[in-house]
């Protein structure tokens, strides 16, 4: 009898599987809690019952109130089952590995108390931390693009200032620090998969989201979680204007216009790239970045070119952060053309840490 080494089938434990833990013990807890406290509320902006589309919580809504609540019972039931079943898979792959793992690299991560400034969108604070010097405890990790804790989700900055509707402070991040913009969380979705996911049904403010992360380059087929990606998220919302985006190859992308021949004047002009429309195979593009232009062309693939939005060349209108208003105690920004920042180069740098 020959000898033989043995080897372990049992798959390596990763953050990203402590992370989903953290996540899926968190969804079963609170379904829980729901399932023990009849009666049911109604999907809406707070709790969406596991993301349920369009058309169900539209054929929920019609109902009579004993069967709203009887539905929405039987779904909160699935959801606990769910989770349990997932937590139960997880914490058999992990075993006991799960604690090595959180305390591996936790100098790599967002201290929690820089993620609820950003959670707060307490920019002055945020920015004092990403401008700090870096030192040893980093390892070379580019602040922008550290994570939160597991317990966090592994929450990227850029993530959580977007889920939070901090909008500008979105935009100033991207222009001035550059954050990666496809950073996949701890449960395997990026911004632009979360944007998509909707999880307060504020389809104006995600769709907006969405716009300017393909902007910045976007990965459109990057990140799943719970088994959809940005496309299932938008399909499964009966999102349709975000799904024709995403569908369609240069569906809100910033492009170059080139090769006309019957507006030649276009020809190296910049544009944002609108819905396509199948039925004449062109898409529609609003032309240039001025603020205020609404000139509107239709025009194929074949004269359109990528120029993702980049920190080099960001756009015509560039964001700078003036501090707290001392009065109203919010955040003030202002935008500018490129012919204005010379002009307000001396304000922001007033607001810069050393």
């Amino acid at each position: 009898m020959s000898d033989k080494i043995a080897v372990s089938s049992r798959v390596p434990v990763t953050r990203q599987m402590v992370s989903q833990l953290d996540f899926y013990r968190t969804n079963l807890k609170w379904n829980e809690v729901l399932l023990n406290d009849p009666p049911y509320p109604l999907p809406d902006s707070c709790y969406n019952y596991g993301n349920l589309d369009a058309e169900c919580i539209r054929m929920i809504k019609i109902k009579s109130p004993e069967e709203q609540q009887m539905l929405l019972k039987c779904r909160l039931e699935l959801l606990v089952e769910e989770n349990n079943k997932q937590v139960r898979l997880l914490e058999e792959e992990i075993g006991d590995d799960g604690a090595e793992i959180l305390n591996e690299n936790d100098d790599e991560e967002v201290p929690d108390n820089i993620m609820f400034a950003v959670f707060n969108g307490e920019v002055d604070t945020v920015l004092t931390w990403l401008r700090a010097p870096c030192d040893d405890r980093d390892n070379g990790v580019d602040r922008i693009n550290m994570k939160s804790s597991s317990n966090g989700f592994g929450n990227s900055i850029l993530n959580l200032t977007l889920y939070e509707g901090h909008k500008y402070f979105a935009i100033f991040l991207l222009q001035k620090f550059g954050p990666n913009v496809d950073s996949i969380d701890g449960i395997g979705g990026t911004p632009l998969v979360h944007a998509c996911k909707g999880a307060n049904n504020n389809y104006d403010q995600h769709y907006s989201d969405a716009v300017l992360l393909l902007e910045w380059g976007a990965n459109k087929n990057t990140g799943v979680v719970e088994r959809n990606d940005a496309i299932g998220y938008a399909r499964r919302l009966s999102n349709k204007k975000l799904l024709n985006l995403l569908e369609n190859p240069l569906g809100g992308r910033r492009c170059e216009i080139f090769g006309l021949q019957s507006r030649s004047d276009l020809n190296g002009r910049l544009c944002f790239v609108g819905k396509y429309l199948n039925s004449i195979g062109r898409y529609i593009v609003r032309i240039g970045e001025e603020r205020g232009n609404n000139e509107y062309i239709k025009i194929k693939s074949s004269n359109l070119k990528r120029r993702d939005r980049t920190t080099d060349d960001p756009g015509d209108d560039d964001i700078e952060f003036l501090g707290l208003d001392p009065e109203t105690k919010n955040y003030n920004w202002k935008f500018c053309t490129r012919e204005e920042k010379s002009v307000s180069k001396s304000v922001a740098n007033d607001y810069c840490v050393d």
